[in-house]
């Protein structure tokens, strides 16, 4: 591991984000100043110096000043919902002491904005129902009270039952259709980000309390069951999943290697659905989806244009990281450094020519000047570099559903 490349980086990536804080930006966790406070707050701790201690903070200020002015996006992707998640899990590491006076003062409006989704067939990870319904589950898990927690457990209940009312039943199935694509004919999204993987996802977490375990045991394991059913039924594929399922036509088409969509978060999302139901055959299904992504290692077969997390090569590195840490699969070793090789080289100067012969090769400095979150900018990087560092189980990637 280049650590001194390492380091160089993660204080370009600080600098980056301390001058561009003047700028306008959302709140939320994925795609907003949350995301970029948490990584501050993680390469404070790793530097352990108080001269970096400061940004954090001065960001989650920022994001109050904003909320204080009327800032009023409840999505986690971009907004409250987010912001609430990170508070809360800064206060489960011990990283900041949460004030739950505060954020209380948003459940009633983030519990409309779910109920909104719902109307709206909106279930959507990053910008619907589901987020808010991850920002419940941090608030139940870190209540101080029994009160609280059975108030948050309601709201969660009432999450599973819309959650359920909305699915389509085939036998022994579920599916969602979705509202989040541009096509005119009914689609069945499949990803990590927006689709199915992410309903298998949140239900997994709430299926590791006693309180929500009966009612989503059967929902979790008919959707992991429609999952599998629309695999790519070729020996030999480009991809084992596709994006979406046309509802006319159902047409498997290929999908890219990403946390967003395709194999990849899908594969980790079935992994950790696997590991909760204590099901072996799901695991050594889910690795065998996951071995099959770590054979595609170029751009014509991956559809990998850029450094990011959230569909390039950082987001690709954490993914088959988190899942060596858990099978100690040297396959998944492998994949996880040459995704970081070549984020190290897609962020290394580059002479002319070596931009016209190098596959990988872009401007990455062009590219990290205006996004700085966690999908698609300079934050999320900085935090797979920190893991990569530390070899720490900092769960950060919770916010993205890997862990």
């Amino acid at each position: 591991m280049n650590v001194p490349f390492f380091e160089s980086e993660l204080k370009k990536i600080h600098t980056i984000i301390k001058e561009s804080l003047e700028a306008e930006q959302p709140i939320g966790v994925l795609n907003g100043l949350a995301g970029v406070s948490l990584f501050q707050f993680h390469y404070a701790k790793y530097l352990k110096d108080k001269n970096h201690k400061n940004l954090g903070p001065e960001i989650l200020n920022r994001c109050i000043d904003q909320i204080n002015n009327g800032f009023n996006n409840y999505t986690f992707c971009n907004g409250i919902a987010g912001f609430g998640w990170l508070l809360d899990h800064l206060n489960i590491e011990g990283i900041v002491e949460n004030d739950n006076s505060f954020l209380k003062a948003f459940d009633s409006d983030i519990y409309s904005f779910m109920q909104y989704s719902f109307e709206i067939n909106f279930y959507d990870y990053m910008h619907g129902a589901i987020g808010s319904a991850y920002y419940f589950l941090n608030r139940y898990r870190d209540s101080e009270t029994e009160s609280d927690k059975e108030r948050y457990a309601k709201v969660l209940r009432e999450f599973i039952v819309l959650l359920l009312s909305t699915a389509e039943e085939e036998g022994e199935t579920l599916k969602w259709k979705s509202t989040n694509n541009n096509f005119d004919e009914a689609t069945y999204d499949l990803g990590l980000a927006h689709g199915t993987a992410s309903i298998i996802s949140i239900l997994t977490k709430l299926n590791a309390y006693d309180d929500f375990k009966p009612s989503t045991d059967d929902m979790l394991r008919k959707a992991i069951n429609y999952l599998l059913s629309v695999r790519n039924g070729q020996e030999e594929t480009f991809s084992i999943f596709p994006n979406t399922i046309f509802n006319a036509d159902k047409i498997i088409r290929k999908s890219r290697l990403g946390w967003c969509y395709g194999d990849l978060g899908i594969g980790i999302a079935l992994y950790n659905a696997g590991k909760q139901l204590n099901d072996n055959t799901l695991k050594q299904t889910s690795i065998d989806i996951l071995m099959h992504a770590a054979k595609r290692k170029t751009p014509e077969e991956t559809w990998v244009k850029d450094p990011f997390v959230c569909h390039g090569t950082f987001g690709n590195a954490q993914i088959f990281h988190r899942i060596y840490k858990e099978t100690n699969i040297d396959v998944f070793k492998e994949a996880f450094e040459f995704w970081l090789q070549i984020g190290i080289d897609v962020m290394s100067p580059l002479s002319e020519s070596e931009k016209t012969t190098n596959e990988w090769a872009q401007d990455y400095n062009a590219s990290i000047q205006d996004n700085f979150s966690i999908v698609n900018g300079v934050a999320g990087i900085g935090l797979v570099m920190l893991d990569c560092l530390t070899n720490l189980n900092s769960n950060w990637d919770e916010c993205l559903m890997i862990s």
